[in-house]
């Protein structure tokens, strides 16, 4: 604020801080038009904060100097061990950045790690006016051999030479699917990773070729409005 009061007009009113009654801060953190909407709404705009202000600057101040120390600290360090590898690159460290890896590699290791197990489900085949259909026991997954083939010899002797069934209830319902929203870039990464298990880079790069190619948006977007 003490940047931008000399340029503003001067209040009705002549007491400290009395620029709050003409200046407003609004809360948002995407580009999106329903989100600037919101934020520009009467009753979400605030008056400025200076001491969360200040707590960004000392922010951004103690990530400048940790980030400069550590990367040169960094640099050295492999240059020392690992010279021949490195060369005069710099090996740089974020504050965010680095614990973020942290969380990637860890996850990574987990799934590498993974040892799958064998699982098993009850199931029956029932037939109605000449339709069959699967039915599935409520025990869900079974993760021990010996507990499923119990459960199996029970509901053998349990049913024994039973030709038919009885339906206890019936339930049904009814849903409608809206056409997806598009996908900003976040969202477009989350979904190239979960569904077609595609890295950052090698999703960024289909995309864009898809792009070149006249057949997506642009990519790299924080909207999720259709153009």
């Amino acid at each position: 604020m003490e940047c931008a009061l000399p340029s503003m007009n001067t209040p009705r009113y002549d007491f400290p801080n009395a620029f709050r009654s003409c200046v407003y801060r609004a809360r948002f953190s995407s580009l999106a038009r329903q989100d600037l909407q919101s934020a520009m709404a009467d009753e979400n705009l605030a008056q400025p904060n200076e001491n969360e202000a200040l707590s960004v600057d000392a922010r951004q101040e103690l990530d400048l100097r940790v980030g400069i120390a550590f990367s040169r600290l960094q640099t050295m360090y492999f240059r020392k061990h690992f010279g021949h590898q490195l060369g005069k690159q710099m090996v740089t460290y974020g504050p965010c950045q680095i614990p973020t890896l942290w969380f990637c590699v860890h996850r990574h290791v987990e799934i590498e790690a993974f040892q799958p197990r064998p699982y098993w489900h009850l199931e029956a085949t029932l037939r109605a006016d000449e339709q069959a259909f699967r039915v599935k026991a409520n025990a869900g997954a079974i993760w021990s051999a010996e507990e499923a083939e119990t459960l199996l010899r029970q509901a053998q002797l349990g049913l024994g030479a039973a030709t038919s069934a009885k339906i206890v209830s019936v339930s049904s319902w009814s849903s409608a699917y809206r056409r997806p929203m598009p996908l900003n870039t976040v969202e477009m990464l989350k979904m190239a990773s979960q569904v077609l298990g595609l890295g950052p880079d090698a999703a960024l790069h289909c995309a864009e070729q898809l792009y070149l190619k006249g057949i997506l948006s642009y990519p790299r977007t924080e909207t999720d409005k259709y153009p």
